[in-house]
């Protein structure tokens, strides 16, 4: 966390400091941050004391929860439009991959197990058996690609991460 938040902080001061288009929202971000921040060690990181409920706990209630509604409903929808687009039957592979989308789609969400009863269990089958194979191939690639980056950084090959030019 302190990494993600240094590095953060870095690259919004940057911004700032070149006044590069958009400098304003790191501004607001710089705010919204050390104001949470401040918040949080205030309250020692409580959201109520004695049920009462702290300014960190407002903040985290009233601000986070709705800001992350709004995240995942637009998310939501930009799902639902990028599958209307790839997910077109123009092949058998095609066509099997939209009925198996459209199952963990109505298996997910509680609306969707109402009005198909077995698409929860059929949802789940599919995303803990015939998914298995593809996150592990995933993860295996992922851990590959960091090893191999991180021996890059350890023996100086790769130095653009550190603020460097490629040599």
């Amino acid at each position: 966390m302190i990494l993600g938040v240094t590095s953060l902080f870095h690259q919004h001061a940057v911004k700032i400091k070149r006044q590069e288009a958009g400098w304003g929202y790191s501004l607001v971000l710089y705010g919204g941050m050390l104001g949470t921040i401040a918040v949080g060690l205030w309250a020692n990181g409580k959201e109520s004391v004695n049920g009462a409920m702290t300014a960190f706990g407002w903040v985290y209630n009233f601000m986070m929860v709705p800001l992350q509604g709004t995240m995942f409903a637009i998310l939501a929808f930009f799902i639902a439009s990028a599958a209307y687009r790839s997910f077109r039957a123009r092949s058998r592979e095609a066509a099997v991959l939209l009925v198996a989308a459209v199952i963990v789609m109505m298996g997910r969400v509680p609306l969707g197990e109402y009005l198909i009863p077995l698409s929860g269990d059929v949802s789940s089958w599919i995303l803990n058996v015939l998914n298995a194979s593809v996150r592990r191939a995933i993860l295996i690639g992922v851990s590959l690609g960091a090893v191999a980056l991180s021996f890059k950084i350890i023996f100086g090959v790769e130095r653009s991460y550190l603020g460097g030019g490629k040599e």
